[in-house]
């Protein structure tokens, strides 16, 4: 059980402190939508008592002003300065993947990663972190277009091709640019509470959690009765995690041979079956710890995993912590008190 702390706004309570640092890198060839998602829900000051407090810098070893795609020059601060400050750090995608980073701006990730700081990598800006070795034997993802070159040359990075956003131990990875946006969303979720981010998606005019559709599609979608019947299966797997499911249920219920079936599924979602459903009943698992009351068991068998054992176990694979942890770090962050 976590303490309870004296009721204020969570403005007050994150001004009682220092700022978070956020840095965003900018290297010619930036992304510069990317850059934006980065600086709109960083930097971008906001009044509500609900908005988080963050302090926002971009930082470049290259010329200023860098000139980004588009034409558009950015002035920016000395990189190695501000990454040595820097709590966050934000890599924006590369308009070219195949460039290689800098040798003195991987030594700078190195060195930040030695003393801590988290990491953000937006689509391609994953290839600078695996260029660092900050990716090797972490789960990530980046877009689908260069899925295949991303795991040829990074083999030992556990790269996994559906998710919308990857988290592994204080390093972070998105699918395409727009789910840069959710990344976001989680990175101030994770900081300042449900409260905070949604915050944010409504000024954004979008919905402030996206994970139900996460997967990224390897092929454009074909369309077809056949993909409206997976699409509605899929629908309604997530309203019943807890029931009973299995490969073999899923194609009877399509009326599908296995093989038709594993091979559709894997075309629309990029990864299995069984894969997809776990992790479908994390994120759910990830909601209830944080907006309800329930206990680790409770969770365990609200989203069909059944023991709290088995639970923990595919919990901390996909996250990094324990269900007790992830209930105890928002709930020190928000100053909500938490059942664990």
């Amino acid at each position: 059980m976590v303490e309870e702390r004296p009721a204020h706004s969570l403005h007050e309570e994150l001004s009682m402190t220092e700022p978070h640092r956020v840095a965003a890198v900018v290297y010619d060839g930036m992304c510069l939508f990317e850059f934006a998602i980065a600086a709109e829900i960083f930097a971008v000051p906001r009044s509500e008592d609900s908005a988080p407090f963050y302090e926002f810098r971009a930082c470049s070893e290259d010329k200023d002003p860098v000139t980004v795609h588009g034409g558009l020059a950015l002035h920016s601060s000395a990189l190695r300065e501000t990454l040595e400050k820097a709590d966050t750090i934000v890599l924006p995608g590369l308009r070219n993947p195949e460039r290689m980073p800098s040798p003195g701006l991987l030594r700078s990730l190195r060195r930040a990663e030695e003393r801590g700081a988290r990491f953000v990598a937006i689509c391609t800006g994953a290839y600078v972190l695996a260029h660092a070795g900050l990716l090797r034997h972490r789960r990530a993802t980046t877009h689908w277009r260069w899925a295949s070159d991303f795991q040829r040359k990074f083999p030992s990075v556990r790269f996994d091709p559906s998710a919308l956003f990857t988290e592994d131990r204080r390093v972070l990875t998105s699918a395409g640019s727009t789910a840069g946006v959710d990344l976001c969303l989680h990175v101030v979720r994770s900081d300042c509470g449900a409260l905070a981010a949604n915050t944010i998606a409504r000024q954004l005019v979008i919905p402030p959690r996206r994970e139900l559709e996460s997967f990224q599609y390897a092929q454009p979608p074909t369309g077809g009765f056949a993909q409206d019947e997976l699409h509605s299966l899929l629908n309604w797997v997530r309203n019943h995690l807890d029931a009973e499911h299995s490969v073999e249920s899923w194609s009877r219920r399509l009326r599908w041979p296995m093989r038709t079936f594993a091979r559709r599924f894997k075309k629309k979602t990029g990864t299995t079956p069984i894969s997809w459903l776990t992790r479908m009943r994390i994120q759910q698992a990830q909601r209830l710890l944080e907006c309800g009351n329930d206990s680790v068991e409770q969770v365990a068998r609200r989203v069909g995993l059944g023991s709290a054992q088995v639970f923990r176990r595919h919990f901390r694979r996909m996250t990094g912590q324990t269900p007790s942890e992830f209930r105890r770090t928002l709930a020190s962050r928000t100053g909500h008190s938490s059942r664990a």
